[in-house]
């Protein structure tokens, strides 16, 4: 186990590495300690870099390799977002059944997100923004302050004026949008929990009624709230029934892991029908919300791997998410659009990953570990 402490409890092994408290399941799997959540994020991270390799150079998606393969139904980012969300839903649920109140519940996230959020923002505005503006002497007087400080400390992804020319997408951030979408729903998850609906009599009915509404809005649609002081506080409804579905499905796979078995045979089948989606041209987003997620479950917990470097586990998921965008733009800026796709890829993964590694070691895992001490 590498030496860390380790206390068992029912259905679960709780570790705490580096300052944060984590669990291990078994979803009905062999009872060990066996996980690879680590890597699976990291590669979900990866090809979001390698979507936006495309979109960054051709200012479209189409020729995304899995926008490719599914006739245009799903690309290479979305298919990652999808199912961090998932992997979130079933990490974070965890976290709020072991944490001790619903403040430290929310510390904890805090401290997960919030600080490499704000540090890669500050990243956009004042390395990317200057290395790359129109005219470099009024860059600065040129922004409006006030309202990024504002829209950042909302969690709201952000942009500068009057940078990237040349580059067929002038942003200097692109992936920070999805941020504020999964804070919101760990404050759900944590309003759910303090109503008691995430208690073991009130789930079963709790998860059918909230599929309903899921259900329901994916019908009929939600509107987009983007200005105000609720554009602020929230993240815009229109985007909910895409993507909190594939959270609370993972919560549910959480809640229910005593119930549900693990087999290959329902692994192979659910991957069958994923590719079946691909290539008919039909479904893929419901054939990646009920069987990818069981899939990606699968596979998370039925090997060990751990991303060590320097004999100390690193998580670089979260870093390559935040500097792979800003990463590609300048590569794609200082290289005059010369580079291809794959080359974008190839080079961003090269630079994305020692960014990572920066963040976790220097902003990330000391933010856990001050919200860990202060929760105990």
């Amino acid at each position: 186990m590498g030496g860390y402490p380790v206390q068992l409890r029912e259905n679960a092994i709780d570790l705490t590495r580096d300052g944060e408290q984590i669990s291990v399941w078994d979803v009905r799997l062999k009872r060990d300690a066996r996980n690879a959540f680590d890597i699976v994020r990291l590669v979900l991270a990866t090809l979001v870099v390698l979507e936006h390799s495309y979109f960054l150079v051709e200012n479209t998606t189409a020729k995304d390799p899995l926008s490719v393969l599914s006739c245009g139904q799903m690309n290479f980012g979305q298919f990652a977002v999808y199912l961090f969300f998932a992997l979130s839903g079933f990490l974070v649920t965890n976290s709020f059944c072991e944490s001790s109140s619903t403040a430290s519940f929310i510390a904890k996230r805090i401290a997960r997100i919030v600080p490499g959020f704000l540090v890669a923002s500050a990243v956009g505005w004042l390395i990317v923004g200057p290395l790359t503006a129109d005219h470099f002497d009024s860059y600065f007087s040129s922004q409006n302050w006030r309202s990024l400080i504002i829209q950042v400390l909302a969690l709201k992804q952000t942009n500068v004026a009057g940078v990237l020319e040349g580059n067929p997408v002038r942003l200097a951030h692109g992936t920070l949008w999805t941020i504020q979408y999964e804070f919101d729903c760990y404050i759900l998850l944590a309003l759910f929990g303090a109503l008691g609906f995430l208690r073991r009599a009130a789930r079963p009915k709790f998860y059918l009624a909230l599929g309903a509404v899921i259900a329901l809005s994916m019908a009929t649609g939600l509107p987009s709230v983007s200005y105000g002081l609720l554009g602020l506080l929230i993240s815009s409804p229109e985007r909910w029934p895409d993507l909190f579905p594939f959270f609370f499905l993972g919560s549910a796979f959480f809640l229910f892991r005593d119930r549900i078995p693990k087999s290959g045979f329902l692994c192979a089948s659910g991957l069958a029908a994923i590719m079946l989606s691909f290539i008919s041209g039909v479904g893929a987003y419901f054939a990646l919300l009920f069987c990818g997620v069981y899939a990606l479950l699968y596979v998370a917990l039925s090997f060990a791997g751990d991303i060590v470097i320097r004999n100390r586990r690193v998580d670089l998921s979260y870093g390559v998410y935040l500097y792979g965008w800003p990463i590609q733009q300048l590569l794609l800026y200082y290289s005059g659009m010369r580079l291809s796709p794959m080359a974008l890829f190839l080079a961003a993964v090269a630079f994305s990953y020692p960014a990572a590694w920066a963040s976790w070691t220097f902003i990330e895992r000391p933010c856990l570990r001050l919200a860990h001490r202060r929760s105990l």
